[in-house]
C-alpha cells in the first residue's frame, strides 16, 4: 500500500540534511574566550619554534668560528636592504664577541684546566705505609 502512494528513493538520491542540528542554530560558534586563547597558543608555539631555531643556529656558529665569519660577511651585504638582516647581523656580531673572548680565555689556560690531563689513578688513594 505504501509503495503505491510514493516511490522510495535510493540512499544517495535523498535530499541532504541541513548542516545545523536541532538546537544549535542559535549558537554563533565556539566560546570567544577559548578562540582567543587558542589563537594566542598558536602564536606562542610559532614564536617558540622561531626562537629555538635561532638558538640552534647560534650554538652552531659558536662552535665554528669560520662559519660565523662567513655568515657575518654574507649578512653585511643583505643588511643594506633588509631590517631583518640588520637585526640578525647585530646578533651574530655579539656572538662573535663572545666567541673571541672564550677563545682568548682558553689560550691563557693550562691544558689541565681545559680537561686534557688524562685519567687519574683508579680507586681511592691509599694512605702511606699500607700495601
Amino acid at each position: 500500500a505504501r509503495d503505491e502512494r510514493r516511490p522510495t528513493r535510493a540512499r544517495d538520491e535523498r535530499r541532504p540534511r541541513p548542516s545545523a542540528a536541532m538546537g544549535k542554530k542559535d549558537k554563533m560558534g565556539a566560546n570567544p574566550l577559548m578562540a582567543y586563547k587558542k589563537a594566542m597558543k598558536q602564536k606562542e608555539i610559532k614564536r617558540n619554534k622561531k626562537q629555538s631555531t635561532e638558538r640552534k643556529e647560534a650554538r652552531e656558529f659558536l662552535s665554528d668560528p669560520a662559519a660565523l665569519g662567513a655568515e657575518i660577511s654574507r649578512l653585511e651585504e643583505e643588511a643594506r636592504h633588509s631590517a631583518e638582516a640588520r637585526g640578525k647581523l647585530s646578533a651574530l656580531r655579539a656572538h662573535q664577541v663572545v666567541l673571541n673572548k672564550r677563545l682568548a680565555a682558553d689560550e691563557k689556560r693550562e691544558p689541565k684546566e681545559l680537561g686534557y690531563a688524562g685519567a687519574g689513578p683508579r680507586g681511592a688513594p691509599r694512605p702511606p705505609g699500607q700495601a
